[in-house]
């Protein structure tokens, strides 16, 4: 990739952690004063780092739209490698220090899937960090077939995410905590919000932003568009970034096809709207994955026990869209 070989030739010499720390920063906070605050740094350092890579790539990162900064295509590509590379520095410098072994036996291990990270699961931790100050959690991401993979070898104390594929089970038991359908999502003045009575085909008229491929998830979207006789989409958009997605509807009238979990927030403070097409039938179980052969005991049962008490909030709260609940 263009960037890769770019970052390849200069990585020594001209860019610093500073610059990769703010990147990473505004993409996750949304503007370069709360990036300032995530890093104890000035708004005037946090841009100048970030005026000083772009320079350096020839490429702007992050245009500004009513929610924000939101990273360009190569903001999202170069932010995508740069979390796990920054969290695997991380890992290396306490392992080279020796806190990773005095923190081992605190440590819990969650791999958690991308689209349900944003849900009950930071809730959870942060509801057993106040009860342990010095509880130690190592959060790994990826798609369903890793993260069992690991779990299974022992490098993972649980897995949050779909319901797996039976094939996957071997060896691990599953724990439903909640369901959710997949939901058509667009800017809150969309013009199909006006339609007196929506269907799937009339959303296929417009551009429509799907997972990638390879992706569980997709495959639903898929099934679903199928069995409501859509099976051609001229105007598709594949993409697996959650930024790059909401920067194309604020940018058009592009759909987006995804987990009611991960846009809740966006809904509820009116930056996104759900799309009245009946989605009932899509429903996907969330739960946890254990290893069968392990009892769960001490911090992994804690953190365990908190996941199930937040899925449950979840479930009941009250602006939790009437449409969207599932029992």
């Amino acid at each position: 990739m263009e960037i890769d070989r770019k970052l390849g030739g200069m990585i020594d010499s001209r860019v610093k952690l500073r610059h990769l720390q703010a990147v990473v920063a505004i993409a996750q906070e949304g503007s370069v004063q709360s990036a300032a605050r995530s890093l104890a740094r000035t708004p005037p350092a946090i841009s100048k780092a970030l005026n000083e890579l772009e320079d350096l790539i020839g490429k702007e990162l992050f245009r500004r739209t009513r929610r924000g900064l939101v990273p360009t295509e190569a903001g999202d590509q170069l932010t995508r490698h740069l979390v796990p590379s920054l969290g695997m520095l991380g890992v290396g410098l306490d392992l080279a220090s020796g806190r990773d072994r005095q923190m081992n036996s605190f440590r819990v291990r969650i791999g958690i899937l991308p689209t349900v990270a944003s849900a009950v699961v930071p809730l959870a931790i942060q509801d057993v960090r106040m009860r342990h100050p010095k509880f130690s959690i190592r959060i790994c991401s990826g798609t369903n077939v890793v993260l069992l993979n690991q779990l299974r070898e022992g490098d993972l104390d649980l897995v949050v995410g779909r319901l797996p594929d039976p094939a996957t089970m071997f060896g691990l038991t599953f724990e439903a905590l909640y369901s959710e359908p997949l939901v058509f999502a667009a800017r809150p003045d969309h013009p199909l919000l006006l339609h007196p009575s929506l269907c799937v085909a009339d959303c296929a008229a417009y551009p429509l932003i799907l997972p990638l491929p390879d992706s569980t998830f997709r495959r639903s979207v898929e099934s679903f568009l199928l069995q409501s006789g859509i099976r051609d989409l001229p105007m598709l958009i594949e993409t697996s970034s959650e930024l790059f997605s909401r920067a194309l509807i604020d940018f058009g009238d592009a759909i987006w096809v995804y987990q009611m979990s991960v846009i809740r927030r966006d809904v509820l403070e009116r930056r996104l709207a759900l799309l009245p097409v009946d989605t009932s039938a899509t429903n996907i179980a969330i739960g946890i994955s254990v290893r069968a052969d392990v009892a769960l005991r001490g911090n992994t049962l804690a953190v365990m026990n908190a996941i199930r008490h937040q899925a449950h909030s979840w479930r009941s709260s009250a602006d939790w869209p009437a449409q969207m609940t599932s029992d």
